[in-house]
């Protein structure tokens, strides 16, 4: 006798998953998961640019208020005295001075704590108490270190674009050591004295310097060049001719110097920009994937990701500045020798830099009531 199947449509059996519903579950499952990673990626993505950005600032900011501590207590009169100019380097070892730094140099009045910190009693002075100081960059590497090979990451050729910002100061009649002011001050090369000043900042990337002359006119903007209205880009405030003009375009006097007559030539303004990059942004910066020649307005990235999507982004190439246009992919549209660089070839594997630039911009209180001008 055969026996016959219970009836009454399976209502004691258990249904299970079909292969297609187990595939589309998993498949859903890993889209899912795949969404989460994303998100907690780009959370801390935005973490970490936001922690970059603030310690940037904050490197940026501490040099930029020491130097306008400086620059505010500036030594008008017969005593005072500021020189600003471009000092040329070798960097990469070629025999070649292509890479310019700014140098600063510059008479201060003097607090009390400041004077006896130097070692001077405020009544042993025979004269106002004053400080004379200098602000100079010098390259992070030299051009022997540029040409040894090293790691992808931490190769000395590319830090040689970067700059070690540094600072001193002395009594002007300070018996032991040289004035600041001497010409044998810095050696050939661009170096100090020996001990003369003291590190401020490493991993500078652009320190520029402007001052508003008597005829500029700046409430629209810095604007840099030949006119009566444009900034200046060196100073003398005696008017000595000491600013190597043959050395950078930059060195050349602004326009509208009026004559020296027993007093020193203050600017009305100062503009000072600062942008660094850390040592460990530095080894996530993309490279150029191809040669670039002098000519070139566009360059491919091997991560277009790494360089500055916004339109008016500063990147740097070995000594060249460059001014982004627009970023497409791994190509990127540039304007090539900004901020007084001159356009060169690149090779392929070059590092890509840029940072967060920070601008201090201050009036001279000797010329208070210009301050709206």
């Amino acid at each position: 006798m055969i026996g016959r199947l219970p009836t009454g449509g399976g209502r004691g059996l258990r249904r299970g998953f079909t292969l297609v519903e187990v595939v589309l579950a998993l498949g859903l499952f890993s889209m899912l998961m795949v969404a989460v990673f994303q998100l907690l990626q780009g959370s801390l993505d935005l973490w970490n640019r936001g922690e970059t950005r603030r310690n940037i600032v904050d490197q940026a900011t501490s040099a930029g208020e020491l130097l306008a501590q400086d620059l505010r207590a500036l030594a008008a009169g017969a005593s005072g005295d500021v020189l600003a100019e471009w000092v040329p380097f070798d960097t990469d070892g070629d025999g070649l001075r292509e890479k310019y730094w700014p140098r600063l140099r510059l008479v201060r009045q003097a607090t009390e704590a400041e004077l006896r910190r130097r070692g001077a009693a405020p009544d042993d002075l025979h004269g106002p108490g004053l400080l004379e100081v200098a602000w100079a960059v010098l390259p992070m590497t030299t051009p022997q270190e540029a040409g040894v090979g090293g790691d992808l990451h931490s190769s000395p050729a590319d830090k040689r674009a970067e700059g070690v910002l540094w600072r001193g100061e002395r009594l002007p009649d300070d018996p032991l050591g040289m004035s600041f002011f001497e010409p044998g001050f810095f050696s050939r090369n661009g170096r100090p004295a020996g001990g003369a000043l003291e590190e401020v900042s490493g991993g500078l990337l652009w320190m520029g310097i402007f001052f508003a002359t008597q005829t500029s006119s700046v409430r629209a903007g810095w604007e840099t060049g030949p006119e009566l209205w444009h900034a200046a880009t060196s100073w003398d405030g005696w008017q000595r001719e000491r600013p190597a003009a043959d050395v950078h375009p930059w060195n050349e006097a602004g326009s509208g110097m009026p004559a020296v007559d027993g007093v020193v030539l203050l600017p009305r303004r100062v503009r000072v920009e600062l942008e660094f990059e850390r040592a460990k942004d530095r080894r996530r910066r993309t490279r150029l994937a191809d040669l670039i020649e002098a000519g070139d307005t566009q360059l491919v990235v091997e991560d277009g990701e790494r360089v500055p999507a916004r339109s008016g982004s500063f990147i740097l190439i070995d000594a060249e500045w460059l001014k982004v246009v627009s970023r497409r992919g791994k190509r990127v549209t540039v304007r090539r020798g900004q901020r007084g660089t001159m356009p060169v070839q690149h090779s392929e594997g070059s590092l890509v830099h840029h940072g967060l630039t920070t601008v201090v911009e201050l009036p001279i209180a000797l010329y208070r009531e210009d301050w709206n001008l």
